[in-house]
């Protein structure tokens, strides 16, 4: 575990370089689960390649400004790829649970809030364990107001940007939780 508290005279990364990797490895790694496959296999392909892909540039990155250590990188890479899992797969169980006639807005709220809450939770959790922040609440908060954005794609057939968005969002909040860290123990 690296405490982010010990490194004070380290220059932190911007947060956008977090929103830099989500965006491109969100596109990249949902371009490639749509664009390879079709079906069933489309949507298994969908639950694993954006949280692998992020978490493990993400990770790479972390690793590399030597903010954790190789452990702490596939720890981090690990929960990415679950939570990134998880969420996926308690929307497709929510959505199976609702009956077709609720609205669009009604449906993405019910089914990606939860959805973003859990798989954003478990991703910050491990996040802030392996950093020593304890429990960030950014990521989580970013994944709560993006998380309903997934069901609202698959209607109108975004799924790429979704996760270009997502992650860029969820890549921001976890490097906000390294400054409001430092913050925290320099106030």
């Amino acid at each position: 575990m690296v405490d982010v508290h010990r490194q004070m005279g380290a220059k932190l990364p911007s947060p956008w370089a977090g929103a830099v990797i989500g965006l491109f490895t969100g596109l990249i790694s949902a371009a490639a689960s749509l664009g390879l496959t079709t079906g069933e296999t489309q949507f298994e392909l969908l639950t694993l390649l954006p949280g692998i892909g992020f978490g493990i540039a993400f990770a790479a990155f972390l690793l590399g400004q030597r903010l954790v250590g190789p452990g702490g990188a596939v720890a981090i890479a690990l929960a990415n790829a679950l939570g990134n899992f998880v969420a996926m797969r308690l929307a497709m169980a929510i959505a199976d649970v609702l009956d077709d006639p609720i609205g669009l807005f009604e449906g993405s709220l019910m089914i990606g809030l939860p959805a973003g809450l859990v798989g954003g939770g478990l991703a910050a959790l491990v996040f802030g364990r392996v950093i020593g922040v304890g429990r960030p609440w950014q990521p989580v908060v970013v994944g709560v107001v993006l998380g309903p954005l997934g069901p609202l794609s698959l209607t109108i057939d975004a799924l790429i940007p979704f996760f270009g968005l997502w992650q860029a969002g969820f890549g921001a909040a976890l490097i906000w939780t390294l400054h409001a860290a430092r913050t925290r123990t320099t106030a």
